[in-house]
């Protein structure tokens, strides 16, 4: 067998032989002397591969690993945000359940850009919505993942202006934090620290990142916050997202709430048919970080994003994924 030569499959399997086990041994004519010669086979070991997308119609992808399953919410426009679960980060199925049935406290439209949490014993929906007059932050709560989901009935973050693009984020030491932008006539991202519940604001917000390189246009949004070795990434997307210049950059910072130092050039940007890579999650998978964001292919238009993985590298501090443009070819599944 040939090295990545593809089996059919739902997503592909690949054939690796050079992590080979031993098998069983064949039988062959010996050509010096007609003698039957017992040689070892190796026999190829096999690993799953995946192509983008792993989701249709899917812009900003919010992802949580729990009980050793993948959940994703993601941009609705309506008050649904329907629920949905994978096993392997690739496959995903519905799971019949959504945050809200149609009906919302405060929102009218606009729904966009959920985020699914454990925040205590609980779980936590972070959104932003539209009440007719402006875009807020509001947050729903569950007992288990699936709901059902309660709304505060009222937005958590409601500044009079475009509040959007929340993300929830603990420390090590169990403090909270919700990061979203704000449209002030430029774009900044702001942090706050939230109560253990992660339904109240506390303490002074402060503003951590904001529009300062040419390829951010006059956008910066999207934030999603980690934390790895003791240093804070911030991954977030800039430009616009109707446009292919819409990419996501990465910034670090020694702490939750001071300002983050931007890497500078976008670690993902639009290739040759992805166009517009942008609003990730990061999750944690084996001993590997994955990027989950959407994507929209150019000859669909940007009408329809996708939703894409792709495996993060660590090289001195700094993530980077693959080439700098969305995969294309097969690529081995999570692990």
């Amino acid at each position: 067998m040939l090295a990545g030569f593809a089996l059919p499959g739902s997503h592909g399997t690949t054939i690796d032989s050079g992590s080979a086990a031993q098998g069983p041994p064949l039988v062959r004519d010996d050509p010096t002397g007609g003698r039957t010669t017992l040689v070892t086979a190796a026999f190829a070991q096999t690993t799953k591969s995946f192509t983008n997308p792993v989701k249709l119609h899917t812009a900003d992808p919010g992802v949580l690993q729990w009980g050793g399953r993948y959940y994703m919410v993601s941009t609705s426009g309506t008050p649904t945000f329907a629920i949905y679960v994978s096993d392997d980060l690739v496959n995903w199925q519905p799971t019949g359940r959504s945050v809200f049935n149609g009906t919302h406290p405060w929102g009218t439209t606009n729904f966009w850009a959920p985020e699914l949490h454990r925040v205590g014993n609980r779980f936590a929906v972070y959104y932003a919505a539209s009440d007719g007059a402006h875009m807020s932050v509001g947050v729903a709560t569950a007992n288990t993942i699936l709901g059902p989901y309660t709304d505060l009935g009222r937005p958590l973050v409601d500044r009079g202006m475009e509040a959007i693009d929340p993300n929830f984020f603990r420390d090590d030491d169990g403090r909270q934090y919700l990061y979203w932008k704000e449209n002030v006539g430029y774009n900044r991202i702001f942090a706050q620290e939230v109560n253990q519940a992660g339904t109240q604001l506390i303490g002074p917000r402060a503003v951590v990142l904001q529009t300062s390189l040419a390829w951010e246009g006059s956008d910066v949004e999207g934030p999603w916050v980690m934390k790895r070795n003791g240093v804070y990434y911030m991954f977030y997307s800039g430009n616009i997202f109707t446009t292919a210049q819409y990419a996501i950059g990465v910034a670090q910072s020694a702490s939750p709430m001071a300002a983050f130092r931007k890497k500078g050039a976008p670690i993902l940007r639009s290739g040759n048919r992805w166009k517009g890579p942008g609003h990730n999650s990061v999750v944690h998978v084996g001993a590997n970080d994955y990027i989950v964001y959407h994507a929209w292919d150019r000859q669909a238009g940007v009408g329809d994003r996708v939703g894409m993985v792709d495996r993060i590298n660590w090289v001195g501090g700094w993530p980077s994924v693959g080439n700098g443009t969305p995969t294309e070819g097969a690529q081995p599944y999570p692990q």
